[in-house]
């Protein structure tokens, strides 16, 4: 039997139930000056008709269930980073592939207070302690204790539950029923517990990992709206309350966020809802193949942050910390964080543009979306985007290499590739940046925690882009351009574990600086236009405009000067932002090998004398142009 003690008005009660199959969750007013203690449920034996009282969103009701775990409720969690919320999570479970469902009935609009949102978790590691920052007189920051390895135990500092078995493995799947509303945050998996206070040779290398979790959360039935601050996949220790050396964290990687919503020609109302934060597949030291999946979602941010960084497929993050590798020659010896193999993929949504989407409260603030980013290394990662608007920039993968600052005269950084594929997208306030870094400053009183309030986007030519169709943008900040080709989206599902080698298609021809080899064609997961001659966007000789373009609204080979002193530093002013290669795959035959039109005996140059050549043929009168843009300068 299940105890479930509550208090209300003042009379205290005892309930004993007898055990069914479901185990409903009430929220109601806060007026009821109601207190829930802990209980822990087991999947099959739920108590049934059991409606333990909550503050804040009446009269919402959760529905859940478990598979293969128990469930554990608690209304006023003790945690170092944040406490008093009410938390949901699994516990004693079976195997690291148990899964809560969770089904969220009823609605609140009004209730949006960050201090106290509801937790949905599938596996939680911690210690059961306040959070005490900030407390009189002072003490010892609680944060401290999350890097002794031990997760606390039943009967501890009175803790009256055990956190959960694993943090990887685990699923979230929550449903909202039609016209239902729910303001909480979201995690597949959560891990605070660091060993770094242990001695080293005592410490376990995986002990803060959180590795493939699944976030599933479905809001197509009509009026569903999911409100809060964050979805994450999976999240690892980040050794929080301790100054740390040059150490490794943990893993958070092969995490999914799945988001289904109902994004129509009728229906364009907002069904994701941030009022800070963001959607992230993973955060960690490393956060590596990780993916965000965005199907027919209309989604508001309603803070002026997520500019900066909304929707990340992995964050490279280890509570702030970077080492500094500027000057210094061996990199590798520096352990800075990894945001790899990333993928965030985009369909048939749209991103918080106030003009495209409808039922929005509050500002509507722009969202920008990154494949990876990590104050380390970022590479192979990719955002794929097909018939969806998003108000912000599109950057492939952002990554910092342990350099924070940056003067004039300082060496600019060789960035790893990354890949943005656009197809028929609408960027209405933004920029694509196939890769792009960032320059910020340390907190104050630290020696290695960015000030991420002050971080600024430093633009470089970098990366590679991917354009198909319609695609309009402010500017496009890339290496390599290719027009008319795109990722097939379900390639990229079913393989965002295995990491693409982005840099292998641009190789130089005996290491010759000025001889790249040609791309391969018909490569696996992708798709051209061309394909179909008859398709209004396939490329054809003889196109005014080719059938896929970029309407760049800023310029094509622009300059690369910050055109946004909040959000882009002016490390860049007065250089030039050019791109390296431009590719199309034609519908037309041209008998060409990249450099020269007509093979022997009349071989022809495309380029004479750094200016395009645009006769070719026997008699050189035959018109040709491949030109991108007019006014294109080569060198």
């Amino acid at each position: 039997m299940n105890k479930i003690y509550a208090q209300s008005h003042g009379t205290f009660h005892a309930y004993q139930k007898k055990h069914g199959s479901k185990f409903t969750l009430t929220i109601l007013a806060a007026a009821l000056l109601v207190t829930f203690h802990t209980t822990t449920i087991a999947s099959t034996t739920l108590a049934s008709s059991t409606t333990p009282p909550l503050p804040g969103q009446s009269p919402v009701t959760l529905t859940y269930s478990a598979t293969g775990a128990k469930v554990v409720y608690d209304s006023s969690m003790k945690n170092p980073t944040r406490s008093g919320s009410p938390y949901l999570f699994l516990t004693e479970e079976a195997s690291k592939d148990a899964v809560l469902s969770v089904v969220v009935n009823k609605k609140n609009l009004s209730y949006n207070d960050a201090s106290y949102q509801f937790y949905i978790i599938g596996g939680f590691r911690s210690v059961y302690l306040n959070n005490n920052e900030g407390a009189t007189p002072p003490t010892v920051n609680n944060k401290f204790y999350l890097n002794d390895g031990i997760v606390s135990l039943e009967g501890s500092n009175g803790q009256d539950f055990n956190y959960s078995t694993y943090c990887s493995g685990a699923t979230v799947d929550l449903t909202f029923s039609k016209d239902s509303s729910f303001y909480s945050v979201i995690y597949g998996s959560r891990n605070d517990i660091s060993d770094f206070n242990k001695p080293l040779e005592t410490r376990v290398e995986n002990v803060g990992d959180s590795n493939s979790n699944t976030v599933k959360i479905n809001l197509s039935e009509e009026g569903a709206l999911w409100r809060g601050t964050l979805i994450m996949g999976g999240r690892s220790a980040q050794a929080e309350g301790l100054s740390l050396n040059n150490q490794k964290g943990y893993s958070t990687n092969f995490n999914r966020v799945e988001v289904t919503g109902r994004n129509s020609d009728k229906d364009h109302s907002v069904n994701l809802q941030f009022k800070a934060g963001g959607l992230w597949g993973a955060e960690g030291w490393e956060a590596s193949n990780n993916l965000v999946l965005l199907d027919s979602v209309v989604i508001q941010s309603q803070s002026n942050k997520t500019r900066k960084l909304g929707i990340v497929g992995g964050r490279g993050f280890f509570d702030y910390r970077i080492y500094d590798t500027k000057g210094k020659d061996d990199l590798d010896s520096i352990n800075n964080t990894i945001a790899n193999g990333n993928v965030v993929l985009i369909k048939n949504t749209i991103i918080s543009d106030p003009n495209s989407l409808t039922g929005a409260s509050g500002s509507v603030e722009g969202m920008s979306v990154f494949g990876g980013y990590s104050y380390g290394e970022a590479a192979n990662n990719i955002v794929s985007a097909s018939n969806s608007k998003i108000n912000g920039n599109v950057i492939g993968g952002l990554e910092m290499q342990g350099v924070y600052s940056l003067q004039k005269g300082d060496k600019p950084r060789e960035l790893h590739a990354n890949l943005v594929s656009l197809h028929n997208v609408v960027l209405t306030d933004g920029a694509i940046y196939g890769t792009s870094t960032a320059v910020s400053v340390l907190k104050a009183g630290t020696s290695d925690r960015v000030d991420e309030e002050k971080i600024q986007a430093v633009n470089r030519r970098r990366g590679i882009a991917y354009l198909a169709g319609a695609v309009e943008a402010d500017s496009a900040y890339v290496r390599y351009l290719h027009f008319g080709q795109y990722y097939d989206e379900s390639y990229l599902e079913r393989n965002f574990k295995n990491e693409l080698d982005l840099s292998a298609d641009y190789q130089h021809e005996n290491n010759a600086f000025n001889s790249l080899k040609t791309p391969v064609i018909n490569k696996t997961g992708l798709i051209y236009t061309s394909q179909d001659s008859a398709s209004s966007e396939s490329m054809k000789l003889g196109q005014l405009v080719g059938g896929s373009y970029l309407l760049n609204r800023k310029g094509f080979h622009s300059s690369l000067a910050s055109s946004d002193m909040n959000s882009q530093s002016d490390f860049t002013n007065g250089m030039h932002n050019f791109w390296v290669a431009a590719y199309t795959v034609l519908s037309d035959k041209v008998n060409a090998n990249g450099r020269f039109i007509q093979y022997s005996p009349d071989e022809t140059k495309l380029f004479t004398d750094k200016a395009v050549n645009h006769y070719y043929g026997a008699n050189g009168e035959e018109h040709l142009s491949l030109l991108v843009h007019d006014n294109l300068n080569v060198g």
